[in-house]
C-alpha cells in the first residue's frame, strides 16, 4: 500500500473542509427566485389603429370589386392605408409586449370591415383620422418610442384627412 504525502493529506483535507463549510453556508441562506414578469402590453391606441386599418383595406377590397370605374383611384389610396400599416406595425415591433401580445389568442373580436362603397369609406377615413390625430396629441412624452410614434400618428391622420377630401 503506498503511503499518502503530507502535502496530498492537507489539500484533501483542506477541500473536505472548505465543502462541507459551503454546503453548511447554503444550509442557513434562503434562496430568493426572481419572478419572471410579462412586459407590459403594447399602447392601446396603436392596437386599435392597426385593427380599424384592417377593416379600411377590407373596404377599400370591396369597393375596388363594386366600383371597377374608380379603381385607380381606390387602389392609390388603398396603397397608402397599406402603407400606413406597414409602418404600424413597424413601430409595434418596439413594444416589447407587443411579440407577446401576438402569440396569444386575442379576446377582444376583430373590428367589423367597412361597407364597399366611397360614401363609407369617406366616413370610416374621417372617424379613424379624427382618433389618429387625438391619439397623436395625447402620447405620451415618457413613451420611449415617442419621437417614432407622435410624427407617425400625425402623418398618417394628415394623409387619411387628404383621403376624405378625395372620397367625398
Amino acid at each position: 500500500m503506498a503511503a499518502i504525502s503530507r502535502r496530498t493529506l492537507i489539500s484533501r483535507g483542506l477541500l473536505i473542509a472548505a465543502a462541507a463549510a459551503g454546503a453548511a453556508l447554503g444550509m442557513t441562506k434562503s434562496v430568493h427566485h426572481k419572478v419572471a414578469v410579462p412586459p407590459p402590453a403594447p399602447p392601446r391606441a396603436l392596437v386599435s389603429l392597426l385593427t380599424a386599418q384592417q377593416g379600411l383595406l377590407t373596404g377599400y377590397d370591396a369597393a375596388i370589386a363594386s366600383n371597377p370605374a374608380n379603381s385607380a383611384l381606390l387602389t392609390a389610396l388603398k396603397s397608402d392605408v397599406t402603407a400606413h400599416r406597414g409602418a404600424v406595425q413597424a413601430v409595434l415591433e418596439g413594444y416589447p409586449g407587443w411579440r407577446l401580445a401576438q402569440s396569444q389568442p386575442s379576446a377582444t373580436p376583430p373590428d367589423t370591415p367597412v361597407a364597399g362603397s366611397t360614401s363609407a369609406l369617406a366616413a370610416a377615413t374621417k372617424k379613424l383620422a379624427a382618433s389618429t390625430a387625438s391619439s397623436c396629441s395625447a402620447w405620451p412624452s415618457a413613451d420611449s418610442n415617442a419621437v417614432r410614434v407622435v410624427p407617425l400618428l400625425g402623418s398618417i391622420s394628415a394623409c387619411l384627412n387628404t383621403h376624405v377630401g378625395v372620397l367625398t
